[in-house]
């Protein structure tokens, strides 16, 4: 299994940067708004951890998948991430993803015994993206989260950032909501995320990476 820490490095992040996430995530996404889970009760939801007690909980990590938008080529609607789509396509030729794109090893869905208890839903724009393009661009677009056709969770992709957070011109603009209840993803389901909204015109290229955390666990046999 990889490490779903290491993902910030990617990204030019430095190892201060990384260890405040790591360390102070709870109190940086205190910060922002929190959104609830949506699509069904809170019993159903508290029924779901009870699962929790057959497997082995070894690590806080994330998963991430990137989307990237030419030049000129805003979509309405950019469908399927974490699935890998055909966003990691080139013409007629689809690529294999590399650590840069996504670290799930299949598209989809977690290998067995692999689960993943969903607690932060989140967006990292590149910094190579300019910092007004991707204001702009969170202004508009949502995203949201599904476990097999089911929509669990949206939210604007604003509302994940703080004040003047998205507009440093310095770092990557990371931003996150924090789940009330944590969502339970188990072994070979379904899941992906949607990014829709208002295309700009014109506009630069965008790249960014959808993100969710934080518990990885395997089952007790």
């Amino acid at each position: 299994m990889k490490d779903r820490r290491s993902f910030l490095k990617l990204f030019g992040l430095s190892s201060a940067a990384i260890a405040t996430v790591d360390a102070h995530g709870e109190t940086v996404i205190e910060q922002h708004r929190d959104v609830p889970v949506t699509g069904g009760p809170i019993a159903e939801k508290e029924r779901e951890l009870e699962t929790l007690k057959s497997y082995n909980l070894f690590r806080t990590g994330w998963l991430y998948s990137a989307l990237e938008i030419p030049r000129n080529s805003m979509r309405s609607s950019y469908p399927n991430l974490f699935g890998y789509s055909d966003y990691f396509s080139s013409g007629d030729t689809v690529r294999r993803p590399t650590l840069a794109d996504t670290n799930m090893e299949r598209p989809g869905s977690l290998p067995m015994p692999e689960m993943f208890a969903v607690r932060r839903i989140g967006v990292l724009f590149s910094g190579t993206t300019l910092p007004a393009l991707r204001a702009a661009f969170a202004e508009r677009y949502t995203l949201s989260f599904y476990v097999g056709s089911r929509r669990y969770w949206e939210a604007p992709i604003a509302s994940m950032f703080g004040v003047g957070e998205i507009e440093n011109i310095d770092r990557s603009a990371l931003g996150f909501v924090n789940l009330e209840i944590p969502l339970i993803i188990p072994s070979g389901q379904q899941f992906n995320a949607m990014i829709q909204g208002t295309p700009l015109s014109p506009h630069g290229r965008i790249r960014l990476w959808a993100v969710i955390g934080d518990i990885e666990m395997a089952a007790v046999y």
